[in-house]
């Protein structure tokens, strides 16, 4: 004897397959949602990690002009307010944030500057890209000015730049 299907059941089976269909769609989106992601953090080496680890700002400098006698200026004690609250963020990805803190000398000026950094020569010097020109000491940093690194540390940093006639050195610290 055949078995008739009544609407009733033949309902409950279109239910049931339409909730099958659903059930599985969602496992598949949830299994594809999964994934491991294919670009992990980069590891730091220890320089990098001490140069991104937080924002530095200026905490002393002067400028040595290389006469008999030597020429030194201690020009941090001159630098006005508004500079000594601007910060440098180096970011892993060799960015570079200059903002100018809360003082500014033209409230109009852009509150930030963004660049580039580079560890050149065995991580001995640090070349620093802005495009905006912006104070490091007395000589600003326009394109691209190259430091070497005297101090590396997780609270300092001392740069020195310069010529012969010349020479910059300044600290930062964090």
């Amino acid at each position: 004897m055949r078995q008739s299907r009544t609407p009733v059941t033949n309902c409950l089976i279109s239910v049931s397959a339409a909730n099958w269909c659903v059930l599985v769609s969602m496992l598949a989106c949830t299994i594809g949602a999964c994934k491991k992601e294919s670009n992990p953090a980069p590891i730091l080496d220890a320089k990098t990690s001490q140069l991104t680890a937080r924002p530095w700002h200026i905490a002393a400098g002067s400028t040595t002009e290389n006469t008999q006698p030597p020429q030194i200026d201690d020009w941090m004690a001159n630098m006005p307010a508004y500079r000594k609250d601007d910060t440098y963020l180096f970011k892993a990805d060799n960015s570079l944030v200059f903002d100018e803190g809360v003082l500014k000398q033209n409230p109009s000026d852009p509150q930030t500057a963004s660049g580039k950094w580079q560890f050149e020569r065995n991580q001995l010097e640090l070349t620093i890209t802005l495009r905006k020109p912006v104070p490091l000491g007395t000589i600003g940093i326009g394109s691209s000015t190259t430091h070497s690194i005297q101090e590396l540390s997780a609270s300092t940093l001392r740069l020195t730049s310069g010529t012969q006639a010349q020479s910059v050195v300044v600290t930062l610290t964090n």
